[in-house]
């Protein structure tokens, strides 16, 4: 069957005009390409131009800022015009092309809404801080390098050496008090040991000296033994002859009885009455006097063994308290002797140059430490004393047995009664005798105190040691004196008179100062004290005041590395905020000068000239101590310049007091001396607003450069920024919390499409692009932000 055959196969395959047909394909699709490629460049450049916009916008929102701000403190924040009129207005002018009558329109563009939000404001710390920063980078550095550091550095060596001086010396003088106590609690001890034997009644007993004291003692009973013997002798013949004759009557009366029966038978034969003998003559009784020598000798044997057994007993608990005192008195010798070993290999450092006016000041200083290891003994001078004790205890301690020896020899002489116990009698009183007389010569003394020979000689060893005592008192004495005369000045400024406006003002920068900390959810620490820490003995507040400038000073030097954002923050407050002039205290100077009493009891009155003392006149000692009463801040600063000025003087002190000669005195002479010199500087501080940095070195420095000293070691950063932010809101009335630094700029914006509108919504919604297409018009929102 004959397929029927398409009437069009003929055009359709036929070749004629088929390259137009593949042109025109080419060309369609090259463009679609084409209008979706310039309306995406045409997006692009929009999307670039609205970013622009609203950049501008935002950045000619923020050159609205607030003048008092900024004058005042240097510091940037919103104010001014309304920041939403001028973003619209820049926006808008942005948008719009210059020409808008000729040449084609690329970008039709239009911003239908636009709106500015605040962002951080100016009460966040690190807003602030930043701020701060920015505005101090540069100034801040160059300042405090050129007017303290510079200035300081030169001292610091010297100050160094007299820190670690007065710390040893302050250390050494406890020990060396310590080991003096103990040297005359031993002294004690051994002189109570010997007034024990003295006192034990040995002495009445012996006696000693020879020919003192009763009846009743052993020297008595061997001169008396003599007689004693003859009296017994005698006492035995009388009795004898008593016996004999007793016998021979008893006799005859027996001879009697047995002639006369017993009665009488008559008168012729000699019974009348018995035969009496005629008692013959006795002679003269000694009963009695046997009788009180052998009670003496036995009471003085019996006597002399008691005392001798009491004495050594407290002598024994005495000498031991010695001991323990002695070696009590050796271990504070060996601590002086290892602490100025350590001393000797930790000090301060070597000296810097002479020619910086501390160098050679370090040197000297130095070698008042090396001198000071004079004041230790050396372990023999104890083992010496050790010996003494135990010669003196053993001395003691032989007399029990010379007691004892006697005791048996008169026993031996009263139970044999015999001239030939005299001599051992005697021999026995003498060597009790001259063993007590070597005791008493050598240790209790004439006075039976405790003068002997060997004490006497060892008290005034002891003495020697505190030689220097009496001239160190004094320095002591004067000492005290210069301290109560700073500390009732630093009184007088801690009680400055203030109103009762004055008052409220401090209690009003107080809350601002706490919400600060709220709202940046910052912890606060305790105030600074404005305690100067007089109350401290004099030499330990120089070491104190020494130790604490020195660490000051020394922070000079890695300041700048180590502390860069606290010195900036420190040399704004100080350049910023005002402080209080020392001049208005020159009142407090007269009135000491006149005698009268300068002390404030309170508020509205006063001895100063009715000064005010109002948070606005002291704003930098505030940032530094953050005192909410209104002369504490001013007190604790003249407290810390007291305790700088007293270290300088002391380093001077030290070098200046060497002609003194014993290493505690000169370190006492050098403390009354900073105090006195430091007293005099706060004097001048107050009349003229500066002292000389110090006495080798005449440079000036003024109150403020010491709070800007001070500031370094007060206070922790987020306190600081607090009562920075406290003090700019009392004296301009802001809040900072509402003070934005930083806007966020939003404005919706669109321009138009020229092609296939359908196409690029289809884009837009598959995320290719960001906006969105509505009616022939490409959408976008477009923000940003920028801060000062």
């Amino acid at each position: 069957m004959k397929r029927r055959r398409f009437k069009g196969a003929a055009l359709w395959n036929s070749r004629d005009g088929s390259v137009n047909v593949f042109l025109i394909g080419i060309t369609a699709a090259l463009f679609l390409c084409m209008a979706v490629l310039i309306d995406f460049a045409r997006i692009a450049a929009f999307e670039r131009l609205a970013e622009s916009a609203v950049y501008s916008g935002v950045r000619s929102a923020l050159s609205a800022y607030d003048g008092t701000l900024y004058e005042r403190y240097g510091l940037f924040a919103r104010g001014g015009t309304d920041s939403g009129e001028i973003f619209n207005r820049v926006v808008t002018a942005a948008m719009k092309p210059e020409n808008t009558d000729r040449g084609l329109k690329l970008l039709r563009t239009d911003m239908t809404s636009g709106e500015v939000s605040p962002g951080d404001t100016l009460g966040l710390h690190a807003v602030l801080e930043r701020q701060i920063l920015e505005e101090m980078k540069y100034k801040a550095p160059i300042d405090f390098t050129l007017e303290l550091a510079e200035r300081f550095q030169v001292i610091s060596p010297g100050l160094k050496e007299a820190a670690h001086a007065a710390d040893t010396m302050k250390r050494l003088q406890e020990l060396f008090d310590s080991r003096q106590r103990h040297l005359e609690e031993a002294l004690r001890n051994q002189k109570e040991a010997a007034a024990a034997a003295a006192s034990s009644g040995m002495a009445a007993l012996i006696p000693y000296p020879s020919g003192s004291g009763g009846g009743n003692t052993a020297a008595a009973a061997a001169s008396g033994y003599g007689n004693y013997v003859a009296w017994v002798r005698a006492e035995a013949e009388r009795r004898a002859r008593e016996a004999e004759w007793q016998r021979q009557t008893e006799e005859l009366l027996r001879q009697w009885q047995a002639a006369c029966g017993g009665g009488a038978s008559g008168t012729d034969n000699g019974c009348a009455s018995p035969p009496v003998i005629p008692p013959p003559d006795l002679g003269p009784s000694y009963a009695a006097e046997i009788a009180a020598y052998e009670r003496s000798a036995r009471e003085t044997a019996a006597g002399l063994m008691q005392a001798a057994r009491t004495a050594a007993d407290k002598h024994a608990r005495a000498i031991a308290a010695a001991r323990q005192a002695v070696d009590a008195a050796a271990a504070d010798n060996e601590r002086m002797a290892d602490m100025l070993r350590t001393a000797g290999q930790s000090g301060a450092g070597n000296p810097a140059a002479a020619e910086d006016g501390t160098g050679q000041a370090a040197g000297e200083i130095r070698s008042i430490l090396e001198d000071a290891s004079r004041l230790v003994l050396d372990a023999g001078w104890f083992e010496d004393y050790r010996r003494e004790l135990a010669v003196q205890d053993a001395a003691a301690a032989g007399l029990q047995p010379q007691a004892g020896l006697f005791e048996s020899a008169a026993a031996q002489a009263l139970a044999s009664p015999d001239t030939r116990n005299a001599s051992a009698l005697e021999a026995a009183v003498d060597k009790l005798f001259r063993g007590y007389q070597a005791y008493a010569s050598q240790y209790s003394g004439a006075d039976g105190a405790g003068s002997g020979n060997v004490i006497a000689a060892r008290a005034q060893a002891i003495a020697e040691l505190n030689a220097a005592d009496n001239q160190r008192q004094e320095f002591e004495r004067q000492s005290e004196t210069k301290r109560g005369e700073a500390a009732k000045l630093l009184l007088q400024i801690a009680q400055l008179p203030y109103d009762e406006q004055a008052a409220k003002e401090f209690e009003r920068v107080r809350k601002r100062y706490e919400a600060s900390l709220a709202l940046n959810e910052a912890s606060s620490s305790p105030a600074d004290s404005s305690d100067a820490g007089l109350n401290d003995e004099s030499g330990e507040y120089a070491k104190n005041a020494a130790g604490e400038a020195a660490g000051l000073f020394g922070l000079l030097e890695s300041v700048t590395m180590d502390l860069r954002d606290e010195l900036y923050l420190n040399e704004y407050a100080a350049s910023r905020f005002e402080y209080f002039r020392p001049q208005n205290l020159s009142g407090l100077i007269s009135q000491k000068s006149s005698g009268t009493d300068g002390s404030a009891g309170g508020t509205n009155g006063g001895s100063a000239g009715n000064l005010l003392v109002s948070i606005s006149s002291q704003e930098v000692e505030y940032i530094l101590y953050g005192i909410h009463r209104p002369a504490g801040n001013i007190a604790a600063a003249y407290g810390e310049i007291f305790a700088v000025r007293t270290a300088i003087r002391l380093m001077e002190g030290l070098v200046e007091c060497r002609k003194f000669g014993h290493p505690l005195v000169v370190f006492a002479a050098a403390v009354a001396y900073s105090l006195e010199h430091a007293l005099m500087d706060m004097t001048e501080l107050i009349h003229t607003g500066k002292t000389k940095l110090s006495k080798w070195l005449k440079i000036d420095i003024t109150y403020r450069d010491y709070l800007r000293l001070f500031l370094l070691i007060h206070g922790g950063k987020a306190e600081k920024l607090a009562r920075v932010a406290a003090l700019i809101e009392h004296r301009t009335g802001y809040r900072l919390s509402g003070m934005p630094t930083s806007l966020t700029g939003r404005a919706d914006v669109s321009v138009n499409l020229w092609f296939l509108p359908g196409v690029m919504k289809m884009l837009a919604s598959g995320g290719i692009l960001q906006g969105k297409v509505v009616g022939g018009r490409y959408e976008s929102t477009v923000a940003a932000g920028s801060s000062y």
